[in-house]
């Protein structure tokens, strides 16, 4: 798809039921078995795929001729390489964006999007990194104390520069608060033997995501401070969202998604950001019930 990337991508569940792709959070992610437990697999055709750089796709962590763009233009190219002529897409957190994005530019061939975790890209959501908007402050500060003064003013930039280099002389410790201050968006205080713990199992792995993740952040996720509403709005694709009420962020995303669709079925849900939480995931199969029962309806 590139000739600088190969991604890895697979193929699950019935291959005789309509077709399902499931796109994977980050940025930096990777995708999982354990995606496939949000849906019933004898239900849909499943596809899945690392983003460039992410999980098993290669070069690993590679951020040249990694964005928004590519990102949207390798799942078309997937979908034709499959030979898939239409499919439902579910996006968990950043794969809500990025499905938001494909939907945007390639609507025909689109059943419906099962959104949940939602992320945007305002510049709200931005300068949670950016200034520490909704962050506590206490988390800030550790985030932010990190820097000289003048980096202050471009934080995702100077982390990505201490990430990107592993000779930088506050690489590990810069690994460390990204972690931290990234599981405080879902109010997560993680003790750093935690974090040291994770270092120790796959250095390599995480430090691969969270170039990946930094690269993004700094380059503003690649889309305006209206996110990615200018791109949406009027768009017909049907769209269901199923949102924890805890994951605040996300909450005003939904919110701000259906000023600009008024048609979107949004579900609230007693839960925080993660699609694995058990209410989340059962929001999101009867979601895909649904989209199965409305194809049906329509004979497509």
């Amino acid at each position: 798809m590139s000739p600088r990337h190969s991604l890895r991508w697979w193929t699950s569940g019935n291959p005789y039921a309509p077709h399902l792709l499931i796109l994977h959070g980050g940025p930096g992610g990777r995708s999982s078995v354990q995606h496939r437990t949000l849906t019933d697999p004898s239900r849909w055709h499943i596809t899945q795929f690392d983003q460039r750089g992410c999980g098993e796709s290669e070069p690993r962590g590679c951020c040249h001729d990694n964005g928004m763009d590519q990102t949207v233009l390798d799942i078309e190219r997937l979908r034709e390489h499959l030979g898939v002529t239409s499919w439902a897409v579910l996006g968990p957190s950043w794969g809500s964006t990025v499905a938001l994005a494909y939907a945007a530019r390639f609507p025909g061939v689109i059943d419906a999007l099962v959104l949940t975790g939602l992320f945007i890209g305002t510049r709200a959501d931005k300068s949670f990194l950016r200034e520490g908007f909704g962050a506590p402050p206490s988390a800030w500060r550790r985030f932010t104390e990190l820097l000289d003064p003048s980096e202050r003013r471009d934080v995702p930039s100077a982390y990505r520069e201490r990430i990107h280099d592993a000779q930088h002389p506050q690489h590990v410790s810069a690994l460390h608060r990204w972690i931290a201050y990234d599981a405080a968006r879902s109010g997560i205080s993680l003790p750093m033997e935690r974090v040291n713990g994770w270092l120790d199992r796959d250095l390599d792995g995480i430090v691969s995501s969270l170039k990946i993740e930094s690269h993004y952040a700094a380059n503003g996720y690649f889309l305006p401070d209206e996110g990615i509403l200018g791109e949406v709005d009027g768009m017909q694709t049907p769209v269901l969202v199923v949102q924890g009420r805890r994951d605040t962020f996300g909450l005003s995303a939904a919110h701000a998604l259906a000023e600009v669709l008024p048609g979107i079925d949004v579900k609230v849900v007693n839960a925080g950001h993660s699609a694995l939480e058990e209410r989340v995931q059962g929001g999101i199969r009867k979601a895909l019930e649904a989209v199965r029962a409305r194809a049906a309806a329509t004979g497509d």
